[in-house]
């Protein structure tokens, strides 16, 4: 991926500002990512600082609970909720903002030779992460400002709770048929893919044509295609469940990410990829993976 970046800057350059810069009003804050291991570290941090920070405020919202100060749609001074809900959103910003930088970056090569319907994929996943969230702090917020009331036997708060519950249940019958469109089994059946390398390999015979800046034409030019990767054989409950609840990946790219994206980049051994699980490090050597554990991971 990173040196798929760094080719499409060296057929056309003026790509590093476009896809580097920065927007309003992430530009007051953020400096270009330059194409290569720092934009891809960059997104992947952009991410990761959501894991983290959903899990602290779950925390803090849980002992705030048990203390009776949470304040749960109150939009008032002396409640924690608009104070967390306020960080909340934040860190939800950046990480969609991440993502979005990532496929604008990728989405011609997200298409190509396989479509993967990259953008059907991000929204039904984020739409259930980030729009449902976003929905309850609305629909707290008409309760906080009387627009949503009392019913009947039913106070203000259980309006609003219900409302949530209910357009939740409604919205994931629309989600779960999304999915089965954009997460489709079909991508991965070997017909679909034989028939992606084989398109892939008749562009790559395709000569490279010469632009008037001297740089090399085609977008695939130079590029090689992964075709997905598949067990060899079903996991057993155990492993799969194991793996399912113990991100252990996750978790090593954000102890690797937390002194920041510079301390990052500078340890990664292969500037072709942002494995983090192979990079070197100082700090801890006997974290550092073995090379049959190192083949595991591919860009």
């Amino acid at each position: 991926m990173v040196n798929m970046l760094r080719q499409k800057v060296r057929r056309d350059p003026s790509l590093a500002q476009h896809l580097g810069h920065h927007h309003f009003p992430f530009n007051f804050i953020l400096e270009p990512w330059d194409l290569g291991v720092e934009f891809m570290l960059q997104c992947k941090h952009g991410v990761l600082q959501y894991v983290v920070a959903k899990t602290a405020f779950t925390i803090i919202t849980y002992i705030l609970l048990s203390l009776g100060m949470y304040g749960e749609g109150e939009f008032v001074w002396t409640s924690p909720y608009p104070y967390l809900a306020f960080l909340m959103n934040i860190s939800v910003m950046y990480a969609l903002y991440s993502l979005v930088k990532l496929f604008h970056a990728v989405h011609d090569e997200l298409r190509q030779p396989i479509d993967w319907h990259p953008l059907g994929k991000f929204l039904c996943v984020k739409g259930v992460v980030f729009f449902t969230w976003w929905q309850g702090v609305l629909i707290f917020y008409l309760k906080a400002h009387g627009i949503i009331d009392d019913i009947g036997s039913w106070t203000g708060e259980d309006v609003a709770n219900g409302l949530i519950d209910y357009c939740i249940c409604v919205e994931m019958v629309g989600f779960a048929i999304a999915h089965s469109f954009t997460f489709t089994y079909k991508e991965y059946l070997p017909s679909t893919v034989e028939a992606a390398i084989v398109g892939y390999e008749e562009v790559q015979q395709q000569p490279p044509s010469n632009n008037s800046d001297g740089s090399m034409g085609g977008e695939s030019q130079g590029l090689s295609y992964h075709p997905p990767e598949m067990l060899a054989r079903p996991m057993n409950m155990k492993d799969a469940f194991w793996s399912s609840t113990l991100p252990s990946e996750t978790l090593h790219d954000i102890r690797r990410l937390q002194n920041g994206v510079n301390h990052a980049a500078a340890q990664v051994n292969d500037s072709g990829t942002i494995s983090l699980q192979g990079m070197s490090s100082s700090d801890n050597d006997d974290d550092r993976p073995g090379p049959q554990q190192q083949q595991q991971h591919f860009v």
